[in-house]
């Protein structure tokens, strides 16, 4: 609410309890959530249309009730893993079964294939990320693993199986639930991943 008021005012601000719905994919974000292009247009739409046939008007802003199912209803029912980051390797590099890629070839196909980045989107992920807005020092490596594009790039951090979860999870910040083996990171100041559906 606050960043669509102008972060940098000093002006009292008057907040109505909703959000611009342009800010819907950030709020997501901020969740650890990052929809793709395709499903922030479908929640958009969710919201907007939700009530036109009864107002003829479209919905221009969210509500905390509305975020929260769109949220459940929507995310991933498991957490981004090292097997996620895996598999998107190889499909990255071909069949040949490496999980390594080349950095200009991996920035190549961020820009191209896809949900492609542009340039200045690209270098704004990147300084978001690790302070570093040049591909090449974001990625100083010539050949990028998927370990380490995890791990140095996304932040998340890995811990062991039979390493104590509760010490895990308090250093992270994170409540209980998360399974072991996952990657669970604010290295960077990246949300941690979202266990599995619980309590929900």
């Amino acid at each position: 609410m606050i960043r669509s008021m102008n972060e940098s005012t000093t002006k009292t601000r008057k907040l109505d309890g909703t959000v611009p719905l342009e800010q819907l994919p950030n709020l997501m974000r901020a969740m650890g959530y990052y929809p793709t292009e395709q499903e922030v247009q479908n929640m958009t739409d969710e919201v907007k249309f939700s009530v036109y046939a009864d107002q003829g008007d479209p919905i221009t802003t969210v509500k905390m009730d509305d975020f929260i199912r769109l949220f459940v209803n929507h995310r991933p029912v498991y957490g981004i893993g090292n097997n996620d980051i895996e598999e998107a390797f190889l499909a990255l590099t071909g069949a040949d079964g490496s999980t390594t890629i080349p950095r200009e070839q991996l920035i190549r196909l961020l820009t191209t294939e896809g949900e492609t980045f542009n340039t200045e989107e690209l270098q704004e992920a990147l300084g978001n990320l690790v302070g570093k807005m040049d591909p090449k020092l974001a990625l100083p490596k010539d050949l990028v693993t998927s370990e380490e594009f995890a791990s140095e790039l996304l932040g998340f951090e890995e811990y062991e199986e039979g390493e104590d979860e509760d010490d895990t999870l308090e250093n992270t910040g994170m409540g209980s639930g998360q399974e072991t083996g996952m990657y669970s990171g604010m290295a960077h100041g990246v949300p941690e991943v979202i266990p599995e559906e619980a309590g929900y």
